[in-house]
């Protein structure tokens, strides 16, 4: 193994207030019989779309914007990290691994995460990258970006079907991450020094 790649919320980081507030527009839009495009959550996650953006293409009306804008600001100032993330990742930079973030996000999630995480060799956002996992084409992307063949990665992620199974379809190797309960690989990061 050469690199490990890491899920960012749910495996490095979690949102101790979740919100919803992507959720709150395409829910409003369904309320008003706005008609969506198939599936609005990937389509959200895929491009870099603005809370904002989101609620014009949909057209939501403004007061129930600022309300989810209220509580996509509450939502990101509490992005915190797991106590074992740090002292994992610095502990697998200094055995010489090469470290990245692959993750499924809409646009305003990954500053937030880049401000608590200490710097990494590449990071790839399914806004940025144009697709979404378990799609082969962000893995692709992201063993490009670290200059490993895929079967040179690690994965590392809470979903089974995006983080696990797609990365395996992609050529890499992963371990599925399971926090609660005993049915996954790994119940904690630091698990990865053993």
């Amino acid at each position: 193994m050469k690199a490990v790649l890491f899920d960012a919320y749910g495996t490095l980081a979690s949102i101790t207030d979740p919100r919803r507030p992507y959720r709150q527009v395409i829910n409003e839009a369904r309320r008003r019989g706005t008609e969506l495009p198939g599936d609005v959550a990937s389509h959200v996650m895929a491009s870099p779309l603005t809370l904002s953006e989101l609620a014009s293409q949909l057209h939501v009306p403004t007061e129930a914007l600022h309300h989810a804008e209220r509580d996509l600001e509450t939502e990101v100032a509490s992005i915190t990290l797991y106590p074992e993330t740090l002292a994992t990742l610095e502990a697998l930079q200094a055995r010489g691994l090469k470290l990245g973030v692959c993750s499924n996000l809409a646009a305003p999630y990954a500053a937030p995460l880049l401000k608590v995480l200490p710097p990494l060799d590449a990071y790839l956002w399914s806004f940025e990258v144009g697709a979404i996992k378990p799609q082969p084409q962000i893995f692709e992307a992201a063993c490009q970006a670290l200059g490993c063949s895929p079967v040179e990665v690690l994965m590392v992620g809470d979903s089974l079907q995006a983080d696990v199974d797609g990365a395996r379809a992609a050529g890499l190797h992963a371990a599925w991450l399971t926090r609660e309960g005993d049915h996954g690989d790994l119940q904690s990061l630091d698990e990865l020094l053993q």
